[in-house]
């Protein structure tokens, strides 16, 4: 008995040291599989970091290559705004200003706030008559560059254009403020003859001061001493278009067509796209009958100019001569569609009409010429003054009836250009013939014109053979008899 308790306490004994050993064999198989899963997370550890390294050398060469390619990018968009802006400039001084305005918004883009992209595209939108969106880019320049004198001065140029004078003056005040010496803005701030003998003090060498007097003494009918600034200006710079332009402008003036031409072909000669010489060289050439090489002009400069509302008038003009009216007022609505301000545009259009019996029609036009216009004041063509020629256009007028008093007036101005040709002077009298219909039915009425005769209205006369016509003389029934015994009236 005793022995089989022995035994049993054995077996206890030896049950309880397996068990023991399984639990150690257990723990050490535990501590084995944490000593193998820390070594695989150590191992996969060290795989992370690898793929980490590989992924931060990666990344780094990725930010290396970002950053020259993004320098070689800044590389390449300077050479391109350089590009853009260099040939802007080129294509400014062509006078292909639409072009050149693509090549400064390109500027633009890639740099918003590069201010010579801005003025230079604003001062080549004035040249395009927007003067509107000219001052958009003004006033963005002005921004970024406050102290910028010339800017003030270019946009006090676009507001005198829009008729903003108030406003142009402060901006003309501004550039004065900003630079006391600056001689363009005491020519741009009042166009009186003192501000130009300033400008010309400040800068005796610069012809630009010279020619601007010489243009305003133009505009006063000082036709004599405008040649003596307009010449001073051409021995300054003998190569400026502009003084030579100005100087052909003076001899139309004093009706030296000839001349004119002449001044007119040498600027043309240094710049052949001034369109201003062209228009004027056709406008002389229209006054000596030349109409086909009038209306190559015109059409020439429309050609380097397409928004020039001058020429398409003179175009208008010069198709109501060849009685082509549908097309004449096709011109003349082009021309107010370019500038809704342009009175002789609503006056020879009414004219265009008038021709052709659509008196109601050519009255509506007319007041809307005396309402941008009401008191007509034109300069007067020196050589064309009324005191003289209309007193002989009346005298004709009592002399010859109906159809003669075309013939008559077309007989005496052709006997003061006898170098045209035998073609041309039956085709200015063809041309009167067509018209003398219309001259049957209606006839002048030129009170106001005794008191302020404009030049278009004298060229209408005495060159081209149309009627000037009135409201009250449109309306006006009285025979042909009564109308002479008016003219002798007003002759008293």
């Amino acid at each position: 008995m005793q022995q089989e308790i022995n035994d049993n306490s054995k077996f206890k004994s030896l049950s309880i040291t397996l068990d023991q050993v399984q639990i150690q064999l257990n723990k050490e198989q535990n501590h084995d599989e944490t000593i193998k899963k820390e070594l695989d997370q150590l191992e996969f550890r060290k795989e992370i970091q690898l793929k980490n390294d590989d992924l931060n050398n990666i990344n780094i060469q990725q930010i290396k290559l970002e950053k020259s390619k993004k320098k070689n990018d800044l590389k390449q968009r300077d050479k391109a705004f350089q590009e853009y802006f260099q040939k802007g400039l080129q294509l400014t001084r062509l006078q292909n200003y639409k072009e050149a305005i693509e090549m400064y918004n390109k500027v633009i883009i890639i740099n918003p706030k590069y201010y010579p992209a801005l003025n230079n595209k604003g001062l080549l939108l004035s040249r395009l008559n927007q003067y509107e969106e000219a001052l958009i880019y003004f006033e963005e320049t002005i921004l970024l560059q406050p102290n910028n004198h010339q800017v003030y001065n270019n946009q006090g140029l676009a507001l005198t254009k829009l008729k903003r004078y108030e406003e142009a003056i402060n901006s003309f005040n501004q550039a004065i403020f900003l630079n006391p010496n600056n001689w363009k803005a005491f020519l741009n701030k009042d166009q009186s003859l003192e501000c130009y003998d300033k400008a010309i003090e400040l800068n005796p060498h610069s012809d630009e001061a010279y020619y601007n007097k010489g243009s305003l003494l133009r505009k006063l009918d000082r036709y004599e001493e405008a040649l003596e600034y307009l010449n001073k200006a051409i021995q300054i710079n003998h190569k400026s278009d502009i003084a030579l332009t100005n100087k052909g402008l003076t001899l139309i003036k004093l009706n030296q067509w000839e001349a004119a031409i002449q001044i007119f072909d040498q600027a043309l000669k240094i710049n052949s796209k001034n369109y201003k010489a062209v228009l004027n060289k056709g406008f002389a050439l229209l006054n000596l009958f030349q109409y086909d090489q009038a209306g190559e002009q015109f059409n020439q400069a429309l050609k380097l100019n397409p928004n020039y509302d001058k020429a398409y008038l003179n175009k208008g003009v010069l198709l109501n001569r060849l009685s082509q009216f549908q097309e004449a007022i096709e011109n003349f609505d082009k021309a107010i569609a370019i500038n809704s301000k342009y009175a002789e545009a609503y006056f020879n259009k009414g004219i265009a009409l008038q021709s052709q019996e659509l008196h109601q029609e050519a009255i509506t036009l007319f007041d809307i010429a005396l309402q941008i216009s009401p008191k007509l004041n034109f300069k007067r063509q020196k050589g064309f003054t009324y005191h003289d020629k209309i007193s002989h256009f009346f005298i004709f007028c009592k002399q010859v009836l109906y159809g003669q008093i075309l013939y008559a007036r077309i007989r005496i101005l052709l006997k003061r250009y006898n170098n045209i040709s035998k073609k041309q002077k039956m085709r200015q009298f063809k041309y009167s013939q067509q018209q003398q219909q219309f001259y049957n039915k209606q006839f002048v009425f030129l009170q106001k014109l005794i008191k302020n005769l404009p030049l278009f209205l004298v060229n209408l006369v005495f060159l081209s053979g149309f009627t000037i016509l009135f409201k009250n003389s449109l309306l006006n029934k009285d025979p042909f008899q009564q109308q002479l015994e008016k003219f002798d009236q007003l002759i008293v």
